[in-house]
């Protein structure tokens, strides 16, 4: 009698717990039933297989449920990087041609000596080209709408000339601005960079090509060449500008994120906010010392080349092709030159928008503060100092 009441009163104080071992998860009967030892005992080494089990099937569940997945790998690829790595194409084929002549050694950019020869020959024989081509011209009686055909060819070389005795002499701060740009980065994939840049490329070759239409048929050959480098050489510069001034964009876009994510300011965040900013104007004014005069040289290229096409078609009175042919040697050249002139543009205004909307940020930001402590001080302050000194893209000293 006595042990029977002790095996109830021990049932009694163990059924509370009994729920507890007995009940499984759902998920457990998808699994496998446990292996046990002889005796119905379950073994170390089993319950440690089977947690790993649980754990392994509870990653596959995350991965299976987790939203975006194509999206994550997709960022992965656009991760953040610099100029080099994203406009590889456009710095390759520009070593080629003598305009990128500096190299990466040791966290810095040093100017490669070798890698001037490219900019020395093509700017001589670019020379002897033009020079050829301005004696035929005086010397020979052609009409005068070849002559005007053939005058933004003739400024088209010297422009490259120009752009080359430009990166010989500012190699030394060619290397010191790629020294600060590496600091800057942006999240772009260089894959669809440079599909766009070959893109850009072949429309700017095949457009340019269409002008042959115009040279009578004995000079079309020998014009081929010509007119490709013409099209070609200041296409890839433009693109190589074009790059550093997208980084630079991109980094005043991510600054002005960064000044509307915080929600407090302190004298530390206005300092680190005023150094980013003043690294970004840094970078600008030495993109203006060295780049300003190609970006008003370029534009007057392409203004002349304008006016050229235009005085083609308003003094054309007789016609012996069809109208197709016609479309071809007047319009598409023309809405060429139009949309480079207009590609370049607005490059520069993205890089002057990005400026005004920091400083719109930075303003917003002092109101938000409480008036006249330090912190309203401080953004009033480099509010201040960015509306003086403002991101701008310049061509031959005015803005573009």
């Amino acid at each position: 009698m006595q042990q029977d009441t002790t095996s109830i009163a021990t049932e009694g104080i163990r059924s509370p717990k009994v729920p507890r071992t007995t009940k499984r998860p759902t998920q457990q009967s998808r699994r496998p039933a446990p292996q046990r030892m002889a005796g119905g005992i379950r073994t170390m080494e089993g319950l440690l297989r089977e947690r790993e089990q649980l754990r392994a099937e509870n990653m596959a569940l995350k991965l299976e449920l987790t939203p975006g997945k194509f999206d994550v790998e997709m960022a992965r690829q656009e991760r953040e990087v610099g100029v080099d790595e994203v406009y590889c194409g456009v710095m390759a084929v520009a070593r080629m041609l003598g305009f990128h002549i500096v190299e990466h050694k040791g966290g810095t950019y040093n100017v490669c000596r070798r890698r001037l020869l490219p900019a020395v020959l093509l700017s001589l024989g670019c020379t002897i080209y033009t020079s050829l081509l301005m004696v035929y011209l005086a010397l020979t009686p052609v009409p005068f709408w070849y002559v005007v055909i053939n005058l933004p060819c003739v400024f088209a070389y010297c422009f490259i000339v120009v752009a080359c005795v430009e990166t010989v002499l500012n190699r030394n701060n060619m290397a010191h601005y790629l020294t600060v740009m590496q600091s800057f980065t942006v999240r772009q994939s260089r894959w669809k960079t440079n599909i766009s840049v070959l893109v850009y490329l072949c429309y700017t070759m095949v457009l340019a090509a269409c002008t042959l239409l115009m040279v009578p048929s004995f000079q079309v050959t020998a014009n081929i060449p010509l007119v490709c480098i013409t099209s070609f050489v200041p296409a890839i510069l433009d693109l190589y500008i074009e790059s550093f001034v997208v980084i630079l964009t991109a980094s005043l876009e991510k600054l002005r994120k960064e000044v509307h994510a915080r929600e407090t300011w302190a004298a530390g965040g206005v300092r680190a906010t005023f150094a980013s900013w003043m690294e970004v104007a840094k970078a600008v004014t030495m993109h203006n010392k060295i780049f300003s005069l190609c970006a008003g040289l370029r534009l007057i290229q392409l203004m002349m080349k304008a006016m050229s096409l235009l005085y083609v078609v308003c003094s054309l009175q007789c016609w012996t092709g069809g109208c197709l042919s016609l479309l071809v040697i007047t319009a598409l050249p023309l809405g060429e030159t139009t949309e480079i002139l207009y590609r370049i543009c607005r490059v520069g205004q993205h890089l002057a928008t990005a400026g005004d909307r920091l400083l719109g940020a930075v303003t917003a930001a002092a109101y938000q503060v409480p008036p006249g402590s330090d912190e309203q001080l401080a953004l009033a302050h480099l509010a201040s100092r960015m509306e003086s000194h403002l991101p701008r893209v310049l061509a031959w000293g005015s803005d573009r």
